[in-house]
């Protein structure tokens, strides 16, 4: 860059943000986004030039012989060469590993097959480092293992060398079969192995994994999960499950008898039907939605706590929004910035939002405690026409708009509102925003029951 030009710094700042933009969310595509968009270097580096010519050009001052010196055109050429040949490669789907990139050679394939007696077996361990496995029940008294093995090599001879460093291995002892790919012994990245393990219906499984998607239908035990990248779906199981996951794009879990714990990072997460405790800690950033928890759920980030005692319907959160009918309380939700639409609820219900909006239609007139506090936005509660609860209702920095009738007080200020009543004691319904609106409407019985609106959006 010459001497004194913005172009330097304002691409060291762009290359800085996407950095940081990785760090703190790993799901989004960065290298992506360097492949396909890395001409934007060139359109930004020169309309930096250009504007500074032209600001130069307006002072009446000299303008510099040339648009870019000879050592930028040298850094243009040098860019132009690796990104063109980094577009390439990427076209060919190369792997590319934490230590190094996989662009040469070509995959060959290998069979993998394999069968362990199993007499009394209650559990069943994977190891596969890379690759996808999938595992289902068979009503037989063996483990029955079937895949391919890929192997990325300069040439046939050398596949077939790194082939035999890592056979496929089944071992029995006691009540327990281990399923090995050995792909420690060889260069990992370079090896990848896709199983289908068929078991016996009543046994637990563990599946351990660095790269690899894991799908388990059919069988009664439970499933441990532990995996560095990649997805996780479970049916039909007769246990509970439990997984740690660094990276994922979905876990999915369908029909569960017992409950789900799921720890690490990812972003979509799916759960209908579990018949224990759903606890869920970590950062997902994707869509995560709920059905049929009849123990409740737990959800904890950095950013929200979600704790709700039961879900009789759905429930549906994601960056933006939580959107919720039939659930029980109690119902506690601490969150930093999200719009809340809860309907045909019941129970305790505590919400606190630094920003955000909150619509409220509970499934009766309220009996249990309701508060609600938000730093900044709007509430509204909804209930059936001739309720009658003890309410403080206070906008600080806003308005109150209520149908709840003269047996509420109403009283304002020059910048707020607050609204209470009926009679003296402590409110059974707290409302309180200090930036934003009240509102308080009244419905029948059966449009309290009206499921939320699925379609809310952020503000």
């Amino acid at each position: 860059m010459s001497r004194g030009s913005l172009a330097g710094p304002i691409l060291l700042i762009a290359v800085g943000v996407l950095f940081l933009l990785h760090n703190l969310n790993p799901q989004l595509p960065l290298l992506d986004w360097v492949v396909r968009y890395w001409p934007w270097v060139f359109i930004v580096w020169g309309a930096v030039r250009l504007a500074e010519i032209l600001a130069l050009a307006a002072q009446a001052q000299p303008l510099p012989r040339a648009g870019l010196s000879g050592g930028e055109w040298a850094i243009v050429v040098f860019i132009a060469l690796i990104g063109l040949g980094v577009s390439a490669l990427h076209e060919q789907r190369p792997r590319i590993t934490m230590r190094g990139i996989q662009w040469f050679g070509q995959a060959f394939d290998f069979p993998l097959e394999g069968i362990q007696a199993a007499g009394g077996l209650r559990r069943v361990v994977v190891e596969n480092l890379r690759g996808n496995v999938r595992v289902a029940a068979r009503e037989a008294g063996e483990v029955r293992v079937r895949g391919r093995m890929s192997i990325r090599a300069l040439d046939r001879k050398a596949a077939d060398e790194m082939r035999q460093k890592m056979p496929l291995e089944l071992s029995a002892t006691g009540d327990q079969v281990v399923v090995r790919t050995n792909q420690e012994r060889g260069e990992a990245e370079r090896v990848s192995a896709d199983l289908e393990i068929l078991v016996p219906p009543a046994v637990s499984v563990e599946l351990r994994g660095r790269d690899g998607d894991f799908d388990v239908a059919g069988i009664a035990g439970d499933v441990v999960i532990e995996s560095e990248r990649g997805d996780a779906r479970l049916a039909d199981l007769g246990g509970a499950a439990r997984i740690q996951v660094r990276r994922s794009g979905l876990v999915r879990a369908v029909n569960l008898k017992g409950g789900l714990n799921l720890r690490g990072r990812g972003r979509d997460v799916e759960v209908d039907g579990a018949g224990g405790p759903v606890i869920i800690n970590g950062a997902f950033f994707g869509e995560l939605q709920f059905r049929r928890l009849p123990q409740g759920l737990e959800f904890e980030s950095e950013r929200t706590a979600l704790a709700v005692r039961q879900v009789r319907g759905r429930l549906r959160l994601n960056r933006g929004n939580l959107v919720a009918d039939g659930i029980e309380g109690p119902l506690r939700l601490k969150t930093r910035t999200r719009d809340v639409e809860l309907a045909d609820f019941t129970g305790p219900l505590q919400v606190e939002l630094e920003r955000g909006d909150v619509v409220l239609r509970p499934g009766r007139i309220p009996s249990d405690p309701l508060t609600v506090t938000v730093g900044s936005g709007d509430i509204e509660l909804t209930v059936p026409a001739g309720a009658r609860f003890g309410l403080l209702a206070v906008a600080e920095r806003g308005e109150i708009r209520s149908e709840l009738g003269e047996t509420y007080r109403l009283t304002t200020g020059e910048q707020g509102a607050k609204l209470e009543g009926p009679g003296a004691g402590k409110p059974l319904v707290t409302l309180r925003t200090e930036r934003g609106t009240i509102t308080l409407r009244k419905t029948s019985a059966e449009g309290a029951r009206q499921p939320a609106r699925l379609s809310v959006e952020k503000h």
